[in-house]
């Protein structure tokens, strides 16, 4: 089996296991190749999964139950100064998941990417009942406030040790949830070089740091929000998405 083809049955492979879409991928070999992103979940400087024990730079303790959120609307920035979107495409990003294919993208070098945490208002004026499957159908927590209320765009639960010595039981629960039209946050990430090769799949490794998001609340009184109880509180932990990601190892 020659090289090439085994590239192009990975592809296809990739294509059917890493992502739900609205659309098929083109991997028409002299135009396109595959984006992929491997997500680095991260509390700090520890690698994180479901249960996880993680610390903050505070020395807070931390454990997570669930964290979600969307990204869409994702740009590359090419070497000579023109941007590629991705449309129609929608990426669940997981605690527990790490690589996602997120596109079909046109071959050349790019010098970074952007994307939004959340969706773009007529996909989020959808309901999760119209789709059969895929990131925008019925999940299990759901990512869905409800009719009227739209998606949840970032979710993220768990455990923290509020005792004064931080060194207690993981004894408060937290819950936030971030979401609505005005919530959704444009990430630009710094510049990193990277080339799309025709017929070749690409990834970007990209750290997420949720001590960024988590920074300094006081589980104790405010364990729990969403943009419907506390929009100004919404609106803090939706412009701390912005600082959550880096450029993985």
């Amino acid at each position: 089996m020659t090289t090439g083809l085994k590239t192009f049955i990975i592809l296809a492979g990739l294509a059917l296991t890493f992502s739900s879409c609205k659309r098929n991928i083109d991997f028409t070999p002299t135009q396109r190749a595959a984006l992929i992103f491997h997500m680095h979940h991260y509390i700090n400087d520890t690698k994180v999964t479901t249960g996880t024990m993680g610390y903050d730079d505070s020395g807070r303790r931390y454990q997570l139950s669930q964290a979600s959120f969307y990204i869409s609307q994702i740009t590359l920035h090419n070497s000579d100064g023109t941007d590629w979107q991705s449309y129609g495409r929608y990426t669940l990003v997981n605690l527990g998941g790490e690589e996602y294919l997120v596109d079909s993208v046109p071959v050349g070098n790019y010098r970074s990417i952007t994307f939004t945490v959340g969706l773009d208002p007529t996909t989020n004026a959808g309901n999760p009942a119209q789709h059969a499957t895929g990131p925008l159908s019925p999940q299990s927590p759901s990512m869905y406030f409800g009719d009227g209320q739209g998606y949840i765009f970032m979710n993220v639960q768990g455990k923290a040790d509020t005792t004064a010595a931080q060194n207690g039981l993981l004894n408060t629960s937290f819950s936030y949830q971030v979401g609505t039209d005005n919530l959704a946050r444009k990430v630009s990430m710094p510049n990193h070089s990277f080339s799309m090769v025709a017929h070749q799949s690409q990834i970007l490794d990209i750290k997420v740091d949720y001590s960024v998001f988590l920074q300094s609340l006081n589980f104790k009184t405010q364990p729990t929000n969403t943009p419907f109880t506390d929009q100004i509180f919404a609106t803090t932990l939706a412009n701390r998405e912005q600082k959550m990601f880096s450029w993985g190892l």
